[in-house]
């Protein structure tokens, strides 16, 4: 089967957030708690909201929960607030798992 998840924000800054899950084979109680803080996640890291994306990236991790791009996520989040350190261990995990946006954000970040 094949999830089709959509998130859009109308506006950068915006609260409004659409969320769509859709395969017609499922049913929407099919979807992963998981799943759905990762996306949430997500949205809260576009709407600056490091924080509470943070704590939804990292119930991701303990899920082991598509490591290469949640690890990329919360790199991000601790190098933007200023835990380079950190957030280049957790850009480097991304990168070895094969996520080629964490090499960009490295060589932004990491030296």
């Amino acid at each position: 089967w094949q999830l089709t998840i959509i998130i859009m924000l109308l506006k950068k800054r915006s609260d409004s957030i659409y969320l769509e899950f859709t395969d017609p084979a499922m049913k929407k109680t099919d979807v992963s708690i998981t799943a759905i803080r990762y996306y949430r996640g997500l949205s809260f890291y576009y709407l600056d909201s490091f924080k509470s994306a943070l704590e939804d990236f990292n119930f991701c991790l303990q899920e082991r929960y598509d490591l290469k791009n949640t690890y990329l996520y919360v790199g991000s989040i601790y190098c933007e607030g200023g835990l380079i350190e950190k957030g280049c261990s957790y850009l480097t995990k991304a990168a070895v798992l094969g996520n080629d946006k964490a090499n960009g954000i490295k060589s932004q970040y990491c030296k």
